[in-house]
């Protein structure tokens, strides 16, 4: 159907299809019209549609992606379909074995404030605060709400040691936060379990992690007026007739639920073979918590999240193995000369660190994220990590242990413990480095994916904010990256989520 037919493409014939819950994209395919028109057309008739949908999951889920991609503007298609699934976990924690969080981070005037504030007006017994007494927060807490925390590190002492101890155990029923009420001269026992979703400016604390999926947000690119104004109309319709629609479905269905049933549905052969399927190759114990939970989450519901935390979960498990990756290369680069016994000081290590991240535009690494990051890639406390006596120093002190850490007592070609990882990032690398005529060749597969990502980055910002393949493998030829390394980076930068396609052929870095 050409453009010149677009006209009968009305309302009447796309909201029976919402109604079954197709996505804009299966509509457009089906009816033959862009997915951009799709999306106009349910917006003229939003109002409309929230009304007939509430006895139907997967278009209320539709209903609540829409409202997403309306009033923000994400880097991933899988952001405002996990936020959507966040929201009904919210009505039915209750009933849950566990709840993942939603970590957003990302630049300043990336709109994390604003994410939060849509979550606020559509979770069920949502507060929103970026600072409170502590008291006020633990009886908010032991009520039961979804926390939503607006810059947590940047609170208060007490109340970040509060907020993030609660966070840390409340993803699980039963944990408590334990206080002493001086006034009653008592002990008081503080339910911390449920739904929390939090904004960071130095990034997502280690230890939440595990119960974290990380969202980061963007600045708008496409429409910033029409994202402001839309959103400063949101603050008076606040999306009350949405929430009511999202928390009587979210009601019902979860009287359909008791916990035999859902134990039932944890234990079953078919419900772990989906998970498996979810988790793909990002198969660590936390991630397999999280599908199972995201999982859950849609089953009640009756949406389809899977394909959606699958990409999530690999996403995330690739730029932190990436994230390690560099950090190790890092290290080795600085303490590669240095004997057995020999020690270098933590804090020029991470000067020297801070320094290129600052080169390159990235944030810097606080102090304790730096000496999580050793131990996370296998150095020891009191053993390769001490305290330099008399001077208060902390220091890295060159064992075998440490040498075989970070791969300086293995031979050349051998894979050291910084290439173990996921997916195609670790394959080896080939013998296009020496290729003539090139200025400069990649030494390996780490630095082949950081000179496309620059390249890309580089076309994307040019005139026409868009790159072609030929485009892109004329360039990369300059650094010995043949066609074909390129092709497969495409595939998988995509896959993932890092590019995508506005038009057939072409492509633009997120």
């Amino acid at each position: 159907m050409g453009d010149d037919a677009k006209g009968d493409v009305s309302w009447t014939l796309i909201e029976p299809m919402l109604l079954k819950g197709y996505s804009f994209k299966r509509i457009s395919e089906e009816m033959g019209v862009s997915e951009d028109y799709v999306k106009e057309v349910v917006e003229e008739h939003s109002e409309q549609w929230v009304v007939r949908v509430l006895d139907n999951g997967p278009a209320i889920f539709n209903a609540l992606v829409h409202t997403w991609e309306r009033y923000i503007e994400f880097g991933n298609p899988w952001h405002p379909r996990l936020l959507s699934l966040f929201i009904l976990q919210s009505y039915f924690y209750r009933s849950l074995p566990a709840v993942f969080y939603v970590g957003l981070t990302g630049p300043k005037a990336s709109a994390k404030t604003m994410v939060l504030e849509i979550l606020r007006d559509l979770c069920a017994d949502a507060v929103m605060t970026g600072d409170c007494s502590p008291a006020a927060m633990a009886r908010r807490l032991d009520k039961g709400c979804t926390l939503l925390i607006d810059e947590v590190d940047e609170m208060k002492d007490e109340m970040r040691d509060l907020t993030q101890g609660a966070a840390r155990r409340g993803y699980r029923p039963g944990n408590v936060y334990l206080r002493w009420d001086p006034k009653a001269k008592k002990e008081e026992e503080i339910s911390i379990y449920g739904p929390k979703a939090f904004s960071f400016i130095q990034g997502i604390e280690d230890a939440l992690k595990s119960r974290t999926v990380e969202i980061e947000t963007v600045r708008v690119k496409d429409d910033p007026f029409g994202k402001v104004l839309d959103n400063l109309a949101r603050g008076i319709r606040r999306l009350e007739d949405l929430k009511k629609v999202v928390g009587d479905y979210c009601k019902e269905k979860a009287s359909a639920w008791a916990p035999q049933a859902i134990l039932g549905l944890l234990e079953s052969p078919e419900f772990r073979s989906d998970v498996e399927d979810a988790v793909g190759n990002a198969a660590f114990p936390r991630d397999i918590e999280l599908a199972a939970v995201c999982l859950v989450t849609a089953k009640m519901a009756d949406v389809e999240i899977a394909e959606d935390t699958r990409t999530a979960l690999e996403a995330q498990a690739v730029f932190e193995d990436e994230a390690i990756s560099d950090f190790v290369k890092h290290v080795k680069e600085n303490v590669g000369g240095l004997d057995v016994g020999a020690y270098v000081l933590l804090k020029e290590l991470r000067d020297a660190l801070n320094r290129s991240r600052k080169d390159t535009g990235e944030r810097p690494v606080h102090h304790k994220k730096f000496r999580s990051l050793l131990r996370e890639i296998g150095l020891r406390e009191g053993q390769d990590l001490k305290r330099l006596a008399g001077e208060g120093n902390h220091i890295l002190v060159i064992t075998e242990h440490a040498k075989q850490v970070l791969g300086l007592t293995q031979t050349d070609g051998s894979r050291n413990r910084s290439q173990t990882g996921l997916g195609w990032f670790t394959a080896a690398t080939d013998g296009s480095r020496n290729r003539e005529g090139t200025t400069y060749s990649v030494k390996d597969q780490r630095e082949r994916v950081k000179k496309l990502r620059e390249v890309s980055k580089a076309l994307s910002e040019g005139g026409e904010r868009c790159f072609t393949l030929d485009g892109l493998v004329a360039k990369s030829e300059l650094f010995g990256i043949t066609r074909e390394q390129v092709e497969k980076w495409l595939e998988e930068a995509d896959k993932i989520g890092e590019l995508y396609s506005p038009s057939e052929g072409t492509y633009r870095l997120v």
